[in-house]
């Protein structure tokens, strides 16, 4: 006998990336959720704006529901790349499927977290905003702590 019954399957909402550059400051929002599918594709943009040398990079994941422990591998590879090159990075998350991993994993001593895009914005005009030794690469105002920018 075959039963008819309705089949639902759930996906999860996809992931969207959009990046914004202004005044030299890349900002690279994500939408939906980084899972194991959308986490390759984070990397290489990160990738590709790292390499246009921007003032600062500004990752928001105010609107991400989850992220996945490569997804955050994925940010804490960024954010080495980023001051590697001398490049202030910071983190907007402020939703607790996000923000608690980040919390629970000790990457809040590592990555610059904000909970809000705004609170992030400001960080970044402040830290630019300060003379200090410019790199050579660059050309950034970079802050000489033991932990990199945003220490």
């Amino acid at each position: 006998m075959i039963e008819n019954r309705p089949s639902l399957v759930e996906l999860a909402p996809a992931a969207e990336l959009v990046v914004v550059s202004a005044d030299g400051i890349t900002t690279v929002s994500v939408t939906g959720e980084i899972d194991l599918g959308f986490t390759d594709r984070l990397s290489e943009q990160f990738a590709i704006e790292l390499d246009l040398a921007p003032r600062a990079l500004i990752i928001d994941l105010t609107a991400v529901g989850f992220c996945s422990s490569r997804g955050l591998a994925a940010l804490v590879a960024a954010d080495t790349r980023a001051r590697e090159a001398g490049v202030p990075c910071v983190v907007a998350a402020g939703q607790r499927a996000v923000v608690r991993p980040i919390r629970l994993l000790g990457l809040d001593q590592v990555l610059s977290l904000y909970p809000a895009i705004s609170d992030a914005r400001q960080a970044v005009a402040e830290r630019l905003a300060v003379p200090g030794p410019r790199t050579s690469t660059t050309g950034i105002d970079a802050a000489e702590q033991p932990g990199g920018y945003w220490a």
